[in-house]
């Protein structure tokens, strides 16, 4: 149980940063103005201060602010919304690989289900 709590914690630390470096993207200057802008609760938002990230902060939490990001970027100029779209959509991806997804995969399905998510990467 308390490597599942690091886990979790690597996970809200690593989404901190790249939540304040979508907001710096999208010219939202804090958590205050992004709160303002995203019409979000600023204490939810305040878990991802990089100086003092929450770990009670949750997945579906972490999702509906994503949301709310990438919806706020469409509004953006058209070239802005792209490259703000991508920075998400990375920043989602840095945030997945906190996980260790493979072990709980095999936990669930065997060794086979272990086996075709490492040739599902090695086909990349």
């Amino acid at each position: 149980m308390g490597s599942n709590k690091r886990q979790n914690h690597e996970w809200v630390v690593v989404a901190a940063r790249e939540f304040m470096k979508i907001i710096r993207y999208l010219g939202l200057k804090s958590i205050n103005q992004a709160s303002k802008e995203l019409h979000i609760n600023y204490r939810t938002l305040k878990k991802l201060d990089e100086r003092n990230p929450d770990p009670t902060l949750t997945l579906e939490s972490l999702l509906g602010i994503w949301n709310s990001l990438r919806v706020f970027a469409i509004f953006q100029s058209p070239e802005r919304a792209v490259e703000g779209k991508r920075l998400i959509a990375d920043s989602l991806m840095c945030i997945s690989e906190c996980f260790n997804l493979s072990s709980s995969v095999q936990g669930i399905f065997g060794d086979s289900a272990t086996d075709m998510v490492g040739s599902q990467s090695s086909n990349r």
